[in-house]
């Protein structure tokens, strides 16, 4: 559960970086000017973002095995 919430919250706010650089190109466009550096940057700080929003749930999850009937376990199959 941990990947997946990470992995969309770094959709989302992927998605919300793309739409403010847009809005700084379209608004002001002589002084916007995206660069790598300031690329890698937003990439960094929306993973690290990601990874910092996700960390309650993997504190807070626990997994425990399925409750099969007939006394069959599984260490596959686990319930959140």
């Amino acid at each position: 559960l941990y990947l997946q919430t990470t992995s969309v919250s770094v959709s989302v706010l992927t998605l919300g970086a793309i739409a403010v650089e847009r809005w700084w190109a379209i608004c002001y466009p002589l002084r916007f000017k995206s660069t790598m550096p300031r690329a890698r940057k937003i990439i960094v700080l929306i993973w690290v973002v990601a990874f910092l929003s996700a960390v309650p749930e993997a504190v807070v999850a626990e997994a425990i095995p399925y409750p099969f009937p007939n006394r069959i376990s599984s260490k596959l199959l686990t319930v959140c």
